[in-house]
């Protein structure tokens, strides 16, 4: 509904669900963090979340990251258990500029590639993967120590 109303806000769910397709819609719909209940109100996770989410980064706790990362409805690929995708330096920085939820055209600008490269890279490194979205592809990558939120 805040999307919907363009209503500039960085949100953060806090949620006692651990189900890991709850957190990838909350992602989907725009939220900028995500983490389970049980803090108290002055935790300093808390605090962190919100300086995180501020400075414009995606924030995880170590319940999500754990939740998000062993989840078997992760995208998956034709690969053998064994294979593992590589990635050019190019690439790396292109999926870590998606996982700092920057647009196309910002990711162009860093790396002097056009949008409509970007986006070719970004589809074909899906592609690679298996991954359905771009979340998908930048999990992948945070699963198999490529890149580290």
């Amino acid at each position: 509904m805040i999307a919907q109303e363009a209503i500039s806000l960085k949100v953060i769910v806090i949620s006692s669900s651990d189900d890991e397709l709850i957190i990838l819609k909350a992602l989907k719909a725009g939220a900028k963090g995500f983490f389970f209940k049980g803090y108290e109100l002055d935790s300093p996770e808390i605090y962190n979340a919100i300086f995180t989410v501020t400075l414009g980064k995606f924030y995880f706790n170590e319940l999500t990251k754990s939740a998000l990362l062993t989840t078997p409805h992760l995208p998956q690929t034709s690969l053998n258990k064994n294979d593992k995708v590589e990635f050019s330096e190019t690439e790396l920085d292109i999926i870590r500029y998606l996982s700092l939820e920057m647009t196309s055209e910002q990711i162009a600008e860093k790396t002097h590639y056009t949008k409509r490269s970007i986006e070719n890279i970004r589809q074909e490194l899906m592609h690679r993967v298996g991954a359905r979205t771009s979340i998908g592809l930048v999990l992948y990558a945070i699963k198999h120590n490529h890149i580290k939120i």
